[in-house]
């Protein structure tokens, strides 16, 4: 017995171990985990922000689309809106030759009239207008 006596006796200092890979290898196994999580955290933000990217890029490919078919629809509107003032324009000038033409011919009319009514004083030129 008085060897289980020593064994109990012996002090608490005496059993103090100093770390070996074996004992520190939970430790290292515990360090591995925590940088493989942090780099796959990592890894996974890049992925991340690399979406964002695509998306921002995506979007603003987007915005310059719509902005080049406002561009083309206000171009084609506005040789539509041209094109409907020539014509305007032109149909206009053609109404305001034929008003023209009729004040001419009334003019006429009422120089043969007026010549008329006075007993042809004065010749009539045929041809003159």
């Amino acid at each position: 017995m008085p060897s289980s006596m020593t064994r109990n006796t012996t002090p608490l200092l005496d059993y103090h171990v100093l770390p070996t890979p074996q004992t520190s290898l939970p430790n290292s196994v515990g360090g591995l985990k925590k940088k493989k999580a942090k780099s796959d955290i990592l890894l996974e933000a890049g992925h991340i922000q690399d979406e964002i990217k695509s998306m921002h890029s995506d979007a603003m490919l987007h915005h310059n689309s719509k902005h080049q078919c406002f561009l083309v629809k206000l171009d084609v509107k506005s040789e539509h809106h041209w094109d409907l003032k020539k014509y305007e324009w032109l149909h206009v000038h053609q109404a305001h030759l034929l008003v023209l033409d009729k004040e001419a011919k009334t003019l006429w009319l009422k120089i043969q009239f007026h010549q008329m009514t006075q007993g042809n004083r004065t010749p009539v030129l045929d041809g003159a207008m």
